[in-house]
C-alpha cells in the first residue's frame, strides 16, 4: 500500500524506470509533466482511507500529442 503523501514521489518513480521511462524517452518536458500528473490522478483515484491500494500489474500510459 501506498500513503497519500507519498503519491508524488511513486509517480516520479514511476516515470524514471521500466515502460514509462522507455515510452518518455524522446518526450519533452511538457509531455513528461502531463504523464506525471496524469499518473498522480491515477493514483489519487484508488485511494481509500488515506492508502492506495494498488493490485499487481502493469501501469500503461499512452498519449498522442
Amino acid at each position: 500500500m501506498i500513503s497519500e503523501d507519498r503519491i508524488p514521489e511513486v509517480a516520479v518513480t514511476s516515470v524514471r524506470v521500466g515502460g514509462v521511462r522507455q515510452a518518455l524517452r524522446d518526450a519533452d518536458d511538457h509531455t513528461r509533466q502531463r504523464t506525471l500528473a496524469a499518473i498522480q490522478t491515477a493514483l489519487r483515484a484508488r485511494l481509500d482511507d488515506g492508502e492506495v491500494r494498488a493490485s499487481r500489474g502493469v501501469l500503461l500510459v499512452t498519449g498522442s500529442a
